[in-house]
């Protein structure tokens, strides 16, 4: 009875605590975005510090013994460090979405400092610290700089803890597929699924990245895996397990809470939920709109995150239909240009649609993991996500800035050795091995090569300006540029030209009292009239600026760095 009256004191508390936030909110947009600001970076943690939990239980419940796994798995644990050396060696890491990627630094480094989640767009810096003059809010969702922040607190910030985030989770991925390879094969084949993956170059790309892409695509493989689990063996903390995995991956992009209502509804169909889940660990599921409502928040103050153009809608079937000839295109386009394994993913294909076939007609084929449910589950999950990116208005497949939302379909290609070896036991691992390496041999060099990232004009403007800056040891300057929060993640002072041109005296008296020692700006100017920057370039007030470095980003323009000079000055 007080387990009972427990239970609804806690049901009471945590739905009137929702209603109450919620409401409150919603009728003061101030209070909202208090509330955003300040109180989200707790509610990740506890959301965080929740999937510890029941990730321990789980692992406790199938008597995990960490010095027995490292023992039966260390040729893949050792292989998946290597490989990802390997990739870190041969493909520079750097941001390949701008200014999205530049922005989840900015507010890892708000998590990390003020416990906040700010997107700090410019500031200044000097007595040894920076100094925020602009904070927006966050357009994206923020657990992905939540696991950066934690870099920072052990590492120290860099915005290179980005880069190495994105390391440890292709990593922990590689661990993983090559420990399920291992048990359904044997260690050649699980090294050999390693490589089919990192052949991919999308996803060494994105690995080498500062986006959240590779870490939503993990995590709803882990969702997969967990639901699978859950599937063989319906326990009620392999449910709990499940849900606190979608709770985690619903605060990584935008679109995936789309997964937790999908599967619920689907394990509740099947009749696999029972009552006895939702009364084992009912705290859990009580707390659950609460861990949601940093997610609510951000969708309502940050409508115009989604940056469709104007009259263009952000989801149609015009789009999908579109957006799937130019998949079709794609898939048979072998030119060494597009970040995918072509050939491999033609053969790939061609597999899936033979196993049904053979698993139909084959008796000897083990059926265990091919149960209707699983089955069932991952179709509708690939479906889903190949429906959402199709029908986005910028699902597009060919396209560097979003290729990297065909990271699911791309990986689940990846994974049909993981099938295979079950469809065809008398699989040779040495022979897929070599067809691997080989494979990884041909297309990992479009990687290194990065010409399709480096097609978009602003990654190659912000790699030249961060080359020129590299060579500046001390931040006590200021930068006047129109992307001011590419150079705030390098602890450097930064402005846009609107605010110079309304505090350009301000700055000159900090120049002139040496708070800061140099005043920079980056313009762009046309080739005709190398005299006048372009309109949104412009400084109101005359200055005089040394001319230091340009640089052509795209025909017929020009970017310039120059220095504020004082021509009376010795």
């Amino acid at each position: 009875m007080k387990l009972v009256s427990y239970n609804k004191l806690f049901s009471s508390l945590f739905f009137v605590t929702f209603i109450g936030l919620l409401t409150a909110t919603l009728a003061d947009q101030k209070l909202m975005e208090s509330f955003f600001v300040h109180s989200s970076y707790y509610v990740i943690s506890v959301i965080v510090i929740v999937w510890i939990y029941f990730l321990v239980s789980f692992l406790k419940s199938i008597e995990f013994n960490l010095p027995n796994f490292v023992k039966e798995y260390w040729v893949g644990i050792a292989a998946a460090f290597v490989l990802i050396g390997l990739i870190f060696l041969s493909v520079k890491p750097g941001f390949r979405i701008l200014s999205d990627e530049t922005n989840l630094v900015a507010v890892s480094k708000s998590m990390a400092f003020n416990k906040t989640v700010y997107n700090t767009t410019m500031g200044k810096s000097y007595y040894d610290i920076y100094w925020p003059i602009n904070n927006e809010l966050p357009k994206r969702p923020l657990m992905f700089p939540f696991g950066v922040h934690i870099l920072h607190v052990f590492l120290g910030y860099s915005y290179y803890n980005a880069f190495i985030f994105n390391g440890i989770i292709l990593w922990l991925l590689l661990i993983s597929v090559f420990v399920l390879a291992k048990k359904l094969k044997d260690s050649l084949y699980g090294i050999g699924a390693m490589f089919i993956i990192i052949a991919q170059p999308i996803i060494t790309i994105n690995t080498t990245s500062a986006g959240f892409d590779l870490f939503s695509t993990f995590f709803l493989w882990i969702v997969l895996l967990s639901s699978y689990i859950f599937l063989r063996n319906p326990t009620n903390l392999n449910f709990a397990f499940l849900w606190a995995n979608l709770i985690l991956f619903s605060n990584i992009r935008y679109e995936s809470f789309i997964y937790h209502i999908v599967l619920i509804l689907i394990f509740v169909g099947f009749r696999i939920v029972k009552v006895s889940h939702w009364k084992a660990f009912p705290k859990l599921y009580l707390a659950t709109p609460i861990l949601y409502l940093p997610l609510i928040w951000q969708f309502i103050l940050k409508p115009n995150s989604r940056e469709n153009p104007e009259n263009v809608a952000l989801f149609s079937l015009r789009h999908f239909f579109k957006n799937l000839i130019e998949l079709g295109n794609g898939m048979i386009d072998f030119k060494p240009f597009l970040p995918y394994a072509t050939i491999y993913n033609l053969i790939a294909l061609s597999i899936l649609i033979i196993i049904p076939i053979k698993i139909i007609l084959n008796k000897n084929v083990k059926k265990e993991i091919f149960k209707k449910e699983i089955i069932l589950v991952l179709g509708i999950v690939l479906i889903i996500n190949l429906t959402i990116v199709l029908s986005h208005f910028f699902g597009r497949y060919i396209h560097p800035s979003s290729a990297r939302l065909f990271l699911v379909f791309i990986l689940s290609l990846s994974l049909v050795p993981l099938v295979i070896c079950k469809v065809f036991p008398n699989f040779s691992s040495r022979c897929f091995l070599t067809m691997a390496i080989i494979t990884f041999i041909i297309y990992h060099p479009v990687a290194i090569k990065g010409q399709f990232v480096n097609t978009q004009n602003l990654i190659r403007e912000n790699n030249e300006v961060y080359r020129f800056f590299e060579s500046k040891k001390e931040t006590r300057f200021i930068v006047i540029t129109n992307t001011p929060g590419h150079q705030s993640i390098l602890n450097q002072g930064s402005v846009n030209f609107e605010y110079a041109n309304l505090h350009m005296p301000e700055l000159l008296k900090n120049l002139e009292g040496h708070l800061i020692d140099e005043i920079y700006v980056i313009q762009k100017f046309n080739l005709m009239s190398k005299d006048t920057p372009l309109d949104d370039y412009q400084l109101i007030m005359p200055i005089y600026l040394k001319r230091l470095y340009e640089f052509q980003y795209k025909p017929d323009h020009i970017i310039r760095i120059s220095k504020f000079h004082n021509p009376n000055s010795k």
